[in-house]
């Protein structure tokens, strides 16, 4: 493979993860909103409008997490381009019945839906990314992938809480299916999700990582040890936090600061730029820290 061809990989799976990461920020400043409007529409109390809001926040990364280790060991055995297509067919289908939704029960379909395909896009493209580089450039691409997840959540909040505000004076219903104002933010990621999708397909090459299956006993042990258990406490402390400040952030700029979507994705935009700023910065400084470690060790 030559540099020109590893490149247009890489800014292929970047492509995706940034957009499946912008259908998940358009979400956040739009929810609480879009919520009240479908438990109003239910005659649903309106003190049980946060619980709503906070179980359809959490219910898509608790079917992710679900769901994750399938796609993982498909991709294995089937290439990893065949579960991100389906990861971003999954991701197309969510936002079409989230922005066309008429009821809580389908969004939470939709949300359900949306946790267990999406979550192999992610996952899937990491690994993909690790498959096509070199041990030594593999963590600087793997901040970019962090950069390109960031990314999303920085412009995601900006064109939800933007599009959700638009004149354009919608309303159709058809059967089950309705379109508003509040559609345009999803409809607009379903479509730039579906031209990712065909380019995806008709340009991005399948892979597959080679297993051996030599490995003796000892170092399947030597996978679990306490360092590991405590890198998946961290990140599972790490997560927590994110997805508690993107749930009570977008409640409490509603209901306590009369903020609009707007105003809270602007709040999202922040956080994401930063996020985007710095996983590259630190990234790139793990070499040296390496380096520095080694070197205290010898000491």
């Amino acid at each position: 493979m030559d540099k020109k061809e590893k490149l247009n990989r890489i800014f292929l799976i970047l492509l995706s993860l940034f957009v499946v990461m912008l259908g998940y920020g358009i979400l956040l400043p739009t929810l609480p909103y879009y919520t009240e409007r479908l438990a109003l529409g239910d005659n649903l109390d309106t003190d049980s409008i946060n619980f709503h809001i906070g179980f359809l926040t959490s219910i898509y990364p608790l079917f992710q997490l679900l769901f994750v280790v399938l796609w993982g060991r498909l991709s294995d055995k089937y290439g990893r381009k065949p579960i991100i297509i389906v990861g971003l067919i999954g991701f197309v289908i969510m936002q079409l019945l989230t922005g066309l939704a008429t009821s809580l029960t389908m969004l939470y379909v939709a949300r359900i839906f949306g946790g267990i395909f999406t979550s192999s896009v992610i996952p899937v493209s990491n690994a993909y990314l690790s498959d096509i580089t070199s041990e030594k450039r593999r963590t600087k691409i793997m901040g970019w992938s962090g950069v390109a997840i960031s990314s999303g959540v920085i412009f995601g909040p900006v064109i939800g809480g933007f599009l959700s505000q638009t004149d354009l004076h919608l309303k159709y219903t058809i059967g089950l299916l309705h379109l508003d104002r509040f559609s345009v933010p999803f409809l607009f990621a379903a479509l730039l999700g579906l031209i990712v999708l065909f380019v995806v397909a008709k340009w991005l090459k399948n892979t597959t990582r080679v297993h051996t299956f030599t490995t003796q006993k000892a170092s399947l042990r030597f996978t679990f040890t306490k360092y590991f258990v405590v890198l998946l406490g961290l990140s599972f402390v790490i997560q927590f936090v994110v997805t508690l400040f993107e749930t009570v952030f977008s409640i409490y700029g509603k209901d306590e600061l009369g903020f609009n979507s707007n105003q809270i994705g602007i709040g999202f935009m922040l956080c994401g730029s930063i996020m985007a700023v710095l996983q590259p910065l630190f990234a790139n400084n793990i070499p040296i820290l390496e380096h520095n470690s080694l070197f205290m060790s010898k000491i």
